[in-house]
């Protein structure tokens, strides 16, 4: 694997882009079940394999609409962000939705795992639990790091950690 900056898929791009790219793509399948996607005006740009950080991107909003909670009147997923001034960015992304088990919050990144097998209301969610893991590969590869906060009922924020500029640049 090439280091960051060593990339020739790098590229500096606002994060917004990507975002607002991720959600038109999903827009549909929000609509459909009557999520909205907002995409803050805050977020940074970086120097990234752009197909990765699209791919994670969509992977996330599409759990956080697939995993809505139709009991609720408001249903959303949101990215957001901010530089930290340690040549990082954090990324959030937060849903209102469903919420992870918190016995499966250690499984999740794993290929073929899905949280929430157990439950009959949630038998209509398609998937074969590879997307997280997707996401985490392609975070790792783009130097990044992943994290998780999830209560039942409330809904779920990722976390995504990456460099703002390539690795040799810093």
């Amino acid at each position: 694997m090439n280091d960051a900056g060593d990339n020739p898929l790098d590229q500096e791009v606002s994060v917004a882009t990507v975002a607002n790219e991720a959600a038109r793509q999903l827009q549909e399948m929000a609509d459909a079940r009557g999520v909205e996607i907002r995409v803050g005006d805050t977020l940074p740009t970086v120097t990234v394999d752009v197909g990765r950080l699209e791919l994670t991107l969509v992977n996330l909003l599409s759990n956080g609409i697939k995993y809505s909670d139709a009991a609720k009147p408001e249903r959303y997923v949101e990215i957001t962000g901010v530089e930290s001034g340690d040549d990082l960015c954090r990324i959030k992304i937060a849903d209102n939705g469903v919420g992870i088990p918190a016995a499966s919050l250690h499984t999740i990144f794993h290929r073929f795992t899905r949280a929430h097998d157990d439950r009959e209301d949630l038998k209509y969610v398609d998937g074969m639990g590879l997307g997280l893991s997707i996401v985490e590969d392609s975070v790792q590869a783009m130097h990044g790091q992943i994290e998780v906060v999830s209560t039942e009922g409330v809904g779920t924020t990722f976390v995504l950690t990456l460099p703002t500029t390539p690795r040799d640049a810093r």
